[in-house]
């Protein structure tokens, strides 16, 4: 079974949504970032760890989702490549 990327019309709707899925993602990934770093829930620290996967979520997602309503790969190996290369240059 080949699990491939449906496209849609590129709308801002869409577009927003995307970048809130990723933002809520980045605050879990932070708190679990900040539990396994630190013995103890300190607002300081989670702010920290919040920041910094804030910053590495969006600036892979946003050229990410950009880069998929362009281009539009349909194969799976063409959506990895494109995925990886938007990892590897932001």
């Amino acid at each position: 079974m080949i699990i491939s990327y449906e496209y849609r019309r590129f709308t801002l709707k869409r577009f927003l949504r995307n970048i809130l899925y990723i933002s809520f993602c980045s605050c879990l990934i932070a708190l679990v970032f900040m539990l396994i770093v630190s013995h103890s829930f300190s607002l300081k620290i989670y702010i920290n760890s919040f920041w910094i996967a804030q910053s590495i979520g969006l600036s892979i997602g946003i050229p990410s989702c950009i880069a998929f309503s362009l281009l539009k790969p349909e194969k799976p190996l063409a959506q990895s490549a494109l995925v990886t290369t938007c990892v590897m240059t932001f």
